[in-house]
């Protein structure tokens, strides 16, 4: 796992967020001009605008925790692959807390630029979130 340069910078960001739930890396890591675009959402512009998704997303699996599978470095951009567990223990997006633990993979595509974010692309699956958390029917093993 990279410690230093751009990929270590991604690793230290994304850790902080969701493993110490520690907002202040938009302070320091992200440029007053990212533009993120994640599954589901509309485009994010800003550091204000993601810190705002990520305290949502914090609110609603407040023990949240991630764990990188890969990463993937190549001059200033940074593919990564993390495996993503919480429960569902508080407002989400207006889903009223369920109890239930999810477990889900992220990908994400990240431009570091003079030591800061200035661009995000995060994949994940929008679908099997809603099923874990018993929204959507569960249609796992069901033969089309």
């Amino acid at each position: 796992m990279p410690t230093e340069g751009v990929g270590g910078l991604v690793v230290r960001f994304y850790e902080a967020l969701h493993n110490d739930h520690d907002l202040t890396m938009f302070d320091t890591a992200v440029d007053p001009k990212v533009v993120c675009r994640w599954s589901g959402l509309p485009e994010l512009n800003g550091p204000g605008e993601l810190r705002a998704v990520i305290a949502a997303d914090l609110e609603g699996f407040p023990d949240q925790a991630i764990v990188l599978e890969q990463i993937i470095v190549d001059g200033d951009d940074v593919a990564s692959r993390w495996t993503y567990r919480g429960t569902h223990t508080g407002d989400y997006y207006g889903i009223p807390p369920t109890g239930r633990a999810v477990v889900s993979t992220f990908v994400a595509f990240d431009r570091i630029v003079a030591g800061k974010l200035v661009e995000n692309w995060t994949v994940f699956d929008n679908y099997d979130l809603m099923r874990q958390l018993g929204i959507l029917p569960d249609t796992e093993g069901a033969v089309g």
